[in-house]
């Protein structure tokens, strides 16, 4: 699905801008660490199999980083505290022959949101029940799976859904660092404020903090664009089903 978000959506997102702003300003120039003996919310380690249910198979290195196919359908546990999103970095490759597959989350049987997963690597950030807390068993389909052996890639015989490097559960301010920007905006920036008394100490952490902020409001302007079509799509086959029944009453 493309186009722009509704009208509704843009001020949904400007509202968030500006919350995400006064966090900003309030947090001050460096992250506040969590106090001793609080729970956090957990980023899985793909190396090991804690947290992880079925649908896992094996980890193995990609590029220097711990990586982990799933089957079609994959789970994992874990104590929910603070977070409101299952934050999923991942690739649907290209050899699987889908040109997207249409994805869901649940959690302890309660349904959370659909995504769409795109080829390529991607960053998912996917929004899970409301007032989940304690301990969750959560639940992803993502709608397909593929056969290297099958579609003559590899002679791998496994039913492979898609390939996780990374997978956490967050409160939605605390999105993982997004990746670095470009150097040439990086040293535009750099020189443009480089004269302003204390700034170049704190430049490199303001930088990471706006490219982050960039990259939670498109995930958001996505999931948002993703919900608008389910809930089209629903009424859409309401209509229908109401037309239907009509004229079978006046038969």
């Amino acid at each position: 699905m493309s186009g722009p978000p509704s009208e509704s959506s843009a001020e949904r997102l400007a509202a968030l801008l500006a919350r995400v702003r006064r966090r900003l300003r309030d947090e001050g120039p460096a992250p506040v660490p969590a106090l001793p003996g609080l729970p956090t919310d957990p980023v899985f380690d793909l190396s090991r199999p804690d947290g992880l249910g079925e649908g896992w198979f094996e980890p193995h290195t990609l590029d220097g980083r711990i990586v982990r196919w799933t089957s079609r359908r994959f789970e994992f546990e874990a104590e929910v505290n603070e977070a409101t999103h299952a934050y999923i970095e991942a690739a649907l490759y290209s050899e699987s022959g889908f040109p997207e597959l249409e994805a869901i989350l649940m959690a302890n049987g309660v349904r959370g949101s659909e995504f769409r997963i795109r080829p390529g690597w991607r960053r998912y950030l996917v929004a899970l029940p409301a007032g989940l807390r304690g301990r969750a068993r959560i639940v992803v389909d993502v709608g397909g799976a593929w056969c290297p052996h099958a579609t003559g890639h590899a002679p791998d015989l496994r039913e492979l859904g898609i390939r996780v490097a990374r997978l956490a559960l967050i409160p939605f301010l605390q999105l993982p660092a997004a990746p670095e920007p470009a150097s040439g905006l990086r040293e535009d920036v750099r020189r443009r404020l480089s004269g302003v008394p204390d700034l170049p100490g704190r430049l490199q952490h303001m930088e990471s903090r706006i490219f982050e902020l960039e990259e939670r409001v498109r995930l958001l302007a996505e999931a948002d664009r993703e919900l608008g079509g389910t809930l089209n799509r629903i009424e859409q086959e309401l209509r229908e089903e109401i037309a239907r029944q009509l004229r079978l009453m006046r038969r």
